[in-house]
C-alpha cells in the first residue's frame, strides 16, 4: 500500500517546503484569531502576534524523521532542522534549542536525513516504506511529487491551520492547486528569508564615471528599471587588457541565475494566474484525503 508523505511537520512545530511563491493578493486577512486542536483560543497580542497554545503530550519517545535537501553551495549556510550542537551562532543555537524544547515537551526524537528529496519520496511511497514523516524540498520537486499523489493536503493535517500568521499567505493562496495545499512556506523556513534579494552599487564606479547617484534617484522617485538599464549600459570594460571579460574586469551589472526572477516578482508579476475551472480536482492531483470535494474549483 502506498504511503503519502506530509510536506509539513507533525506536532506544533509547523514546517514546510522551501522557496517563495508570487501571487495576486486577495485583500483578505489570513489570521482568523482561532487556534484549533488541543489548544485554546487566545486573544491576539497588542503587536498583532498570535502563538499556538498546544498542550504538552507524551508521544512515548517516537522518532520523527525529516527528509531535507542535501547541502550545496546554495543552501549550505543554514540548517533549519539539522543542528546537533550550539556553536555561538544565534540562528544555529536558536534552532538547536527549539529542537530540544520540542523533544522534551512531547517526548519525541527528531531525526534528519539529507538526501535527494524527490527521489527519496518516490521510493518510500511506492515501496510502502515509512522511513520519513516530513519532507522539506524544493518547489519544483515538491509539485512533481504532489502530481504523482505522493503528498498529503496540508489542510487535512491535524494541528495545521494555514490561515495562521506564521504561514506565508502568498505561498498558501498562490501555491494552492484545486483548493489543495501540498506545500507552503512558514517562519521555520530560514532559507526563504536568507535568500532575499538585494541590489547594491559600486560607489567608486558611479563617481569615476560621473553617473547619477542611485540614492538621489530613489529619493526623487526616478529610480526605475529603465533608468537602471540605461546606467548599466556601456560600463563593462576589459580592465586588464587580456581580451576577455572575467573576474578582474568591470561590469555594468552582474547577478546569479536567480536575478531575472527577482526583477519579475519585484515588478509585481506572477509566473501564473488561476483562471481555469475544473470539475474533478482529483483528476489532476490524486488525494490521500477522504474529504476531497468534487465541486468546481479554481487552480
Amino acid at each position: 500500500m502506498k504511503r503519502a508523505v506530509m510536506l509539513t511537520a507533525l506536532l506544533p512545530a509547523v514546517l514546510c517546503a522551501v522557496q517563495f511563491f508570487s501571487c495576486e493578493q486577495t485583500g483578505e486577512s489570513g489570521n482568523t484569531g482561532k487556534q484549533e486542536g488541543n489548544g485554546t483560543t487566545t486573544d491576539t497580542e497588542s503587536v498583532g502576534t498570535e502563538f499556538p497554545e498546544l498542550e504538552a503530550e507524551n508521544f512515548g519517545g517516537v522518532e520523527i524523521t525529516f527528509l531535507v535537501v542535501e547541502p550545496n553551495e546554495v543552501n549550505n549556510r543554514l540548517r533549519e532542522i539539522n543542528v546537533t550542537e550550539e556553536n555561538g551562532d544565534i540562528l544555529n543555537d536558536s534552532v538547536f534549542r527549539r529542537n530540544v524544547i520540542i523533544e522534551d515537551k512531547y517526548n519525541v526524537k527528531l531525526e534528519v536525513v539529507e538526501a535527494n528529496v524527490a527521489d527519496s519520496i518516490s521510493k518510500v511511497v511506492n515501496s510502502g516504506d515509512d522511513s520519513y514523516d516530513v519532507a522539506l524540498g524544493g518547489i519544483g520537486d515538491s509539485y512533481a511529487s504532489a502530481g504523482k499523489g505522493y503528498l498529503l493536503d496540508l489542510n487535512d493535517v491535524p494541528y495545521v491551520d494555514l490561515s495562521n500568521p506564521w504561514w506565508n499567505q502568498d505561498s498558501v493562496s498562490g501555491g494552492s492547486i484545486a483548493g489543495k495545499n501540498y506545500l507552503a512556506v512558514s517562519d521555520i523556513n530560514l532559507l526563504s528569508l536568507d535568500n532575499m534579494a538585494v541590489m547594491m552599487f559600486n560607489k567608486k564606479i558611479v563617481s569615476d564615471l560621473s553617473l547619477e547617484s542611485p540614492y538621489d534617484l530613489v529619493k526623487s522617485g526616478k529610480w526605475t528599471i529603465d533608468k537602471f538599464a540605461s546606467m548599466s549600459r556601456g560600463i563593462s570594460a576589459d580592465l586588464d587588457g587580456d581580451g576577455e571579460l572575467d573576474e578582474n574586469d568591470r561590469y555594468g551589472f552582474a547577478c546569479n541565475l536567480y536575478g531575472s526572477d527577482c526583477f519579475l516578482f519585484g515588478s509585481d508579476y506572477s509566473i501564473s494566474k488561476k483562471t481555469r475551472m475544473i470539475s474533478r480536482r482529483s483528476t489532476l492531483f490524486p488525494s490521500h484525503s477522504s474529504t476531497a470535494s468534487q465541486r468546481p474549483s479554481r487552480y
